[in-house]
């Protein structure tokens, strides 16, 4: 990986590892919003359920992290930020290796994770040229994906997490591009159609007035042959996109489902998304993910069961 040497003051280093290496390694984070039921807002600590068995990290206890599927692995990607004085998680993911594709990615916005300090078009007054592009040197190598899986391909290099999703700093942004990051993408679906459902997304993260802590989990169906259109220099063409949101905002909890099918027919510019939206236990339905597991109980079967429209478009 090439050495970022103009990266905004806020950020000291980057910090990428495995869920499976020591918790020592782990900064504790008194900002980390999926460390208490209610969000960021409030130092209350409660109980969260873990995986004992999985033995994965204390990232995995957080409540955007879906159940991960045997056999893949889960990747935090993590900055330390000296403007919030601790360890910031840019995102976790799960790795398919055989399907050589991110199966979900998780991330938050809160105060200080929506804010907006970096442009993508930053990049091109930077060591990096305009592309910050990477191999994600966390993976193996012969699990890895480079520009070579997605050149000439006839699909766009479609990020997961959006760069857009994460601009509050040089260095977590960055981290959105590496190639593991990567789905191959019909142009118009990632550019005109998906992007419509990630800006609102992102707008009503970064409101507060909306929310204390948004939770994301943004993924793509490449579980079974049927949810995948064709494999593309070893990675796997997802036929759907999905999304998984939960709000909290003053203690009171919302949650929606999005799922959209990845082609250029039958979408257009302006669209209205409330088709594609559903509870977040039609979502699990259809893509087989078990998301906001770390909730409490009660609280996970009352929103999942409910979508309120209302609240997400309004």
């Amino acid at each position: 990986m090439r050495i970022v040497n103009y990266i905004l003051p806020v950020i000291l280093c980057v910090v990428l590892f495995s869920c499976k290496e020591s918790d020592d390694n782990v900064t504790p984070n008194g900002n980390d919003p999926g460390s208490s039921i209610g969000g960021s807002t409030t130092d209350e600590k409660t109980d969260e359920k873990t995986d004992e068995k999985a033995g994965v990290c204390r990232w995995a206890s957080r409540l955007e992290v879906p159940e991960l599927k045997s056999g893949n692995i889960l990747h935090p990607v993590v900055t330390y930020e000296q403007a919030v004085n601790d360890s910031v998680m840019t995102f976790i993911y799960e790795w398919d290796p055989k399907k050589l594709h991110i199966r979900w990615s998780a991330f938050y916005f809160d105060s200080f994770t929506s804010q907006k300090n970096w442009k993508r078009k930053d990049w091109e007054s930077t060591g990096w040229g305009g592309d910050p592009w990477h191999d994600d040197e966390y993976l193996a190598v012969n699990m890895r994906t480079t520009y070579d899986n997605h050149r000439n391909n006839g699909h766009d290099r479609g990020h997961m997490v959006a760069s857009g999703d994460r601009l509050y700093s040089s260095q977590a942004n960055l981290q959105t591009y590496m190639y593991s990051n990567m789905s191959p993408q019909l142009g118009a679906f990632n550019q005109d159609y998906w992007s419509q459902l990630e800006q609102k997304i992102q707008g009503l993260g970064g409101s507060r007035r909306f929310c204390d802590t948004l939770y994301v989990c943004k993924g793509a169906t490449i579980d079974n042959a049927e949810d995948i259109i064709e494999t593309l220099k070893g990675i796997a063409v997802p036929k759907y996109y999905y999304m998984a949101v939960m709000k909290i905002k003053d203690g009171k909890y919302s949650a929606a489902g999005f799922l959209m099918e990845h082609t250029n027919e039958g979408y257009s510019k302006n669209m209205n998304l409330k088709p594609y939206a559903m509870s977040i236990d039609a979502l699990e339905e259809k893509t087989g993910v078990n998301f906001f597991h770390n909730l409490p109980d009660d609280i996970e079967t009352e929103i999942e069961a409910n979508y309120e429209e209302d609240v997400w478009f309004f």
